[in-house]
């Protein structure tokens, strides 16, 4: 479905779906960055999209619907970012470094922290937290549970986020994007492609003909 599509089945009338379409366009973001189905492993979750979601729009109260339907409609069921992930060759996905990893996310916060100024290391704190999110959503292993965001389009999800760059002080300017960036690249050495990530999906947890879900 298109987003529009999405707004005018979420709206409580017809008159208002404009104000639905805002959530479905981001929940949909992704496709720009891969043109397949598989784009929608990163926000086609019940329980993460909507936690991303109501960082994204946090005026709305009803975004834990909006996003449950959303996915329903997609994919047939209220799908949760477990169910993606049991579907994903975590050979396949990108690898950071374990040494990195290891030593946890304040370590990771530290090491950006150090080139930005020091009024700047609460908004690394966030945005680091907010791309480790995945990870309190399922029962898997950090390597494997953060690559969803931790990709070429992580910062573009944290930018929607975050807001644009912003003033701190006269002297100092946080981009959220940048952030991003050095988070990623300080864990992975590198930013992954999403190419990468969605080319792991082997399957989406769609329901199958006779209404079951995929084992």
């Amino acid at each position: 479905m298109r987003p529009y599509q999405h707004a005018m089945s979420s709206a409580k009338s017809r008159q208002s779906w404009t104000d639905d379409l805002p959530v479905h366009e981001f929940l949909d973001s992704t496709k720009f960055c891969c043109a397949d189905r598989r784009h929608r492993f990163l926000l086609h979750h019940a329980d993460l999209g909507s936690a991303v979601a109501e960082r994204a729009f946090p005026q709305r109260s009803d975004i834990g619907r909006l996003v449950a339907r959303h996915v329903k409609e997609d994919l047939g069921r209220s799908a949760t970012y477990s169910d993606w992930l049991d579907r994903v060759d975590k050979n396949l996905l990108p690898r950071p470094s374990l040494r990195r990893l290891s030593a946890g996310e304040d370590h990771i916060a530290k090491l950006v922290s150090r080139k930005l100024p020091e009024d700047a290391y609460d908004s690394v704190l966030e945005v680091c937290a907010f791309l480790y999110l995945p990870s309190t959503f399922v029962d898997a292993e950090l390597e494997h549970s953060l690559p969803v965001f931790m990709n070429a389009a992580g910062p573009m999800l944290v930018r929607r986020v975050f807001g644009p760059p912003c003033s701190l002080s006269d002297s100092v300017i946080v981009d959220f994007g940048w952030i991003a960036e050095a988070i990623i690249f300080t864990l992975f050495g590198r930013i992954p492609d999403l190419s990468e990530v969605v080319g792991a999906v082997i399957e989406e947890p769609t329901k199958s003909m006779n209404g079951d879900t995929h084992a």
